[in-house]
């Protein structure tokens, strides 16, 4: 599978971040930007923030009569499985898995019930290559009014 990270600063500019570009168009499907401040998300002792521009964070926003919990930011870490721990008010009713990116690589996460947020797939972290990736695209509809 070919995979490139795409940034998209506050002007709205994207670019090529990692990876490679092969085709000459990109899809944008899936991208969110939430303008309501946000909340740090927990992490364990093995995994930290990549910057203080970026922390892992998440935003609970409501879009109609539906309430949507959005994560987002970018941590690096040595961590097994662990990554980080969603507050009860944003947490999914059943597991959930989302593909996130690791530079030119992918990582498949799953959400849990009790919130916990785990790497099921993926490269291996290690002491001299610690993984890098984004929280981004972790979306979790925890509400829907009828």
């Amino acid at each position: 599978m070919q995979t490139s990270l795409f940034q998209i600063n506050t002007e709205g500019d994207a670019t090529l971040g990692a990876g490679t570009r092969k085709l000459p168009w990109v899809s944008l499907d899936g991208v969110v930007f939430s303008v309501v401040s946000s909340a740090r998300l927990l992490l364990p002792d093995d995994y930290l923030a990549t910057s203080d521009a970026r922390p892992p964070s998440y935003q609970r926003v409501e879009i109609g009569t539906t309430s949507v919990c959005v994560v987002s930011g970018a941590v690096t870490g040595t961590g097994k499985t662990l990554i980080a721990t969603i507050p009860a008010e944003c947490r999914p009713k059943t597991n959930l898995l989302f593909t996130v990116n690791n530079r030119a690589a992918v990582l498949r996460l799953q959400v849990r019930p009790d919130g916990e947020i785990h790497r099921i797939e993926g490269p291996e972290p290690t002491s001299a290559t610690p993984l890098s990736f984004t929280l981004d695209g972790i979306r979790i509809v925890v509400r829907v009014a009828l």
